[in-house]
């Protein structure tokens, strides 16, 4: 068993809209409670992080990665909390947005570092990593969510009231009516089925020509000319 392994998660549509209507539930509340200028946020899955390096991580009591947010953080909460941005404001700019981060991720006990973590952990294929990227009329911020967050937060998928069947036997009341083509006539698969030893098909097909199995006009395979000893098969002889 590989060490270390990452998480993979198809996120399907619904499923980022369930996300983004809970953030955008919460969000509502501190528009209304905090904000000059209303912030929107719109969830996407994250292929790339610009700018890697200079994000702020945010881990949980041990260790785990949880988020990256870009570092213009507290100017971008100073404009919608007080119109402008200045250095007097970052003391309790910080403590709101620590607030805010709390609310949002449902976490205790978090830390913000410097980022020291690989790419890779974040963006590979099948990653479950969210990109949720927030706004106001003067500017944008974006917060990326790890793995390890996600995947617990993601809706459950419905159970499924009826057990699954194999294939063929979910398409066996299901006819599909099959032609072989075997130049000038066309004939349906029973009839080539119910041929007999010894029965003789006068045609013009060519020696070198696949037979052509068709379903509504169109081909599904070829089948080489030829005999094989456990399938029922057609022998074309020259005349």
């Amino acid at each position: 068993m590989k060490k270390n392994a990452r998480p993979y998660r198809i996120i399907t549509s619904s499923a980022l809209q369930s996300i983004e209507h809970s953030f955008n539930k919460l969000l509502l509340q501190w528009n209304e409670s905090y904000f000059m200028d209303p912030i929107m946020l719109n969830v996407s899955c994250c292929s790339e992080i610009s700018a890697f390096s200079e994000m702020q991580l945010i881990t949980h009591e041990k260790g785990d990665s949880i988020a990256l947010y870009e570092p213009n953080a507290l100017p971008f909460l100073q404009q919608t909390l007080f119109g402008e941005i200045s250095h007097c404001f970052n003391s309790v700019s910080a403590e709101i947005f620590t607030r805010l981060l709390h609310d949002f991720l449902g976490l205790d006990s978090l830390q913000t570092t410097i980022n020291s973590t690989h790419y890779n952990e974040w963006i590979y294929p099948g990653s479950a990593c969210l990109n949720l990227t927030l706004t106001h009329s003067k500017g944008l911020f974006n917060f990326y969510l790890h793995s390890n967050w996600v995947l617990p937060h993601l809706p459950q998928p419905k159970k499924i009231s009826k057990p699954l069947v194999r294939l063929d036997n979910a398409l066996a009341p299901q006819n599909v009516n099959l032609t072989i083509q075997l130049k000038p006539l066309r004939l349906s698969l029973a009839k080539v089925l119910g041929l007999q030893v010894g029965d003789v098909i006068k045609t013009d097909h060519a020696l070198n020509t696949p037979l052509v199995v068709q379903h509504q006009n169109q081909s599904i395979c070829e089948a080489e000319i030829g005999q094989l000893l456990q399938h029922k098969s057609i022998q074309l002889m020259r005349s």
